[in-house]
C-alpha cells in the first residue's frame, strides 16, 4: 500500500524524493523466493516470523512500485537507498529515489516504557531536555527519541559495532534535526512525526565533503 501523503510530508521536510509503502492491510504476502523462505525458516518464534513477513511484505510492495526485483534477499542493510521497519501490526518500507549515502526509517507505537532505559541511549544534553518536559509528555518523548536515533542508526553506512548512544540529536525538541555520530564523516538529518498510533522517523545520511 503506497503512502503518498507520507511521501510528500517527509519528503518535503528532508527535501528528498521518497517512496514509502506500508504493509498490506489484508496481510496478503507475496510469494517468497527460495532464499527468503530459508531466512524465514530460521525464525522459530511465531511472532518473530510474523514481524519478518510484515517487513518483507512492505518492502516487496515498494520494490514492485519502483519496477525492481521483489526478491528482498538481494538487499543488505544498511542500504544506500532502502530501509524498513516493523513494530506491532505495522510495517513500513522506504526508498530515497534522490540517492544518498544511506537512509533509515523507524516506527514505534506509543506504549508505557521504563524511564530508566533512557540512560542507555540518551546523552546528558538529551536527558536534561527530557527532564524539562511535562510529566504527561515524557512517555511520548522517549518513544520519539528512540525512533529518531534508530532511524539515524539504520541510515549510517558504518554502523557495525555502534549503539544508539553513539548518535546525538542536535535539537532534541525539534521535529526536524541533525543527528551526529562519531566519527563525524557523515551528515544525518532526521524528520520525525506522529503517525497512526505512534511516532515515525526517517533519516537521510550524506557524506560530508572532504
Amino acid at each position: 500500500m503506497r503512502l503518498p501523503a507520507l511521501e510528500y510530508s517527509i519528503g518535503s521536510d528532508l527535501k528528498r524524493n521518497l517512496a514509502i509503502a506500508g504493509v498490506d492491510p489484508a496481510f496478503a504476502f507475496t510469494s517468497l523466493s527460495g532464499p527468503e523462505r530459508d531466512r524465514l525458516n530460521q525464525f522459530t518464534h511465531v511472532q518473530r516470523r510474523q514481524d519478518w513477513l510484515r517487513g518483507r511484505n512492505a518492502m516487496k510492495q515498494l520494490l514492485a512500485m519502483l519496477g525492481r526485483d521483489t526478491d528482498t534477499s538481494q538487499l543488505e542493510f544498511p542500504h544506500r537507498q532502502f530501509s524498513l521497519t516493523h513494530a506491532g501490526e505495522s510495517a513500513f518500507s522506504i526508498a530515497d529515489i534522490s540517492g544518498s549515502a544511506g537512509i533509515g526509517i523507524d516506527y514505534e507505537p506509543l506504549r508505557n516504557v521504563n524511564p530508566k532505559i533512557t540512560r542507555l541511549f540518551l546523552n546528558a544534553t538529551e536527558l536534561r531536555w527530557l527532564e524539562g518536559c511535562p510529566e504527561s509528555e515524557v512517555q511520548h518523548q522517549i518513544v520519539r527519541f528512540w525512533t529518531i536515533k534508530e532511524a539515524a542508526f539504520k541510515s549510517y553506512p558504518s554502523n557495525a559495532g555502534m549503539v544508539l548512544a553513539d548518535f546525538s540529536i542536535a535539537e532534541p525538541g525539534s521535529r526536524i534535526s541533525e543527528v551526529t555520530a562519531a566519527p563525524g564523516t557523515f551528515r544525518i538529518r532526521v524528520a520525525c512525526k506522529r503517525y497512526d498510533q505512534g511516532y515515525l522517523s526517517v533519516a537521510i545520511c550524506e557524506e560530508l565533503p572532504s
